[in-house]
């Protein structure tokens, strides 16, 4: 009976193995830590899953990058920059006449000539292209004046600088009718005949000729690049002063006769050459909203 209890004893398999307690590696001393393999070390540190899993991050390239609102300033006006290719294109094909308009031009704007010259016939070509300047210069002006002012007062673009540049273009072209109306009057008014006022208004519409010409470059520089356009805008007016100064000389050429004179000439420069310029410039201030009223 006792052997064969031993016997079941001995063939039970399926009995469970005896329960041993497993080593704490954290408790055990430095020594033996040290002594054991790093990665069974790792293997007994129970690895706490409390870490939310985080979505990952959708490609890139599958929605792009976030549209940028295009840059609203003079350089990517529509509007300018046909004005100024129409006018350009225009210029070329009218070179011919324009280049026979400036050579004329220097005589009539260094030279005083006693009897008017025979020679001296525009045709209608030539008239045409002499507004084409105006045209040119007005709306040259105009831009220097908006980017000279928006630049020195810290103007922002606020998405109407070509209403405002449109302004003061048109302001640049009252500027020159109302000049070459004074001139006319006071020519025929003051002058000692007929020919000497001719040559006196031709002299200032050659004058503004040159002066065309010589604006472009400063202007196209400033629209391209607002960052110095007060470098071309003093350029500019460098010139103006320089053309001016030619003008003032030939008419006193023309109008002085003797020290009494200078009172005339004194009052001509106050009345048509200085305070015209102020007033446009202050006026210029008030249309582009710097100033709440022109100040002379």
């Amino acid at each position: 009976m006792i052997q064969s209890n031993t016997d079941i004893t001995a063939t039970d398999t399926t009995a469970a193995p005896p329960t041993t307690s497993a080593p704490n590696i954290l408790a055990t001393d430095s020594a033996t830590a040290d002594s054991m393999p790093v990665q069974k070390i790792q293997e007994a540190i129970p690895v706490l899953d409390t870490i939310a899993e985080i979505p990952a991050k959708p490609a890139a390239y599958l929605y792009g990058h976030e549209p940028a609102a295009r840059p609203s300033d003079v350089a990517t006006d529509p509007t300018i920059l046909c004005a100024f290719a129409i006018v350009m294109l225009t210029l070329i094909f009218n070179f011919r006449h324009i280049k026979r308009l400036l050579a004329s031009g220097a005589q009539e704007l260094l030279s005083v000539r006693s009897r008017e010259n025979v020679f001296d016939d525009h045709t209608a070509n030539e008239s045409r292209a002499g507004v084409m300047l105006v045209v040119q210069l007005c709306l040259c002006s105009g831009t220097l004046l908006y980017l000279w002012i928006t630049q020195s007062h810290g103007i922002h673009s606020s998405g109407h600088q070509a209403a405002a540049i449109w302004t003061l273009t048109a302001l640049s072209g009252v500027y020159y009718i109302f000049q070459f109306t004074a001139y006319s009057t006071v020519g025929y008014t003051f002058a000692p005949d007929k020919n000497s006022a001719h040559q006196w208004v031709k002299g200032f519409t050659s004058s503004f000729s040159y002066l065309s010409v010589a604006a472009l470059i400063p202007a196209l520089t400033a629209l391209f690049y607002p960052d110095i356009s007060a470098y071309c805008a003093i350029t500019m007016f460098t010139i103006f002063c320089i053309a001016k100064l030619v003008f003032i000389i030939k008419g006193f050429r023309i109008f002085y006769y003797n020290i009494s004179s200078l009172l005339y000439l004194f009052l001509y420069l106050c009345s048509l050459e200085i305070i015209p310029v102020i007033f446009v410039y202050s006026l210029s201030l008030f249309l582009t909203g710097v100033d709440a009223m022109p100040i002379i």
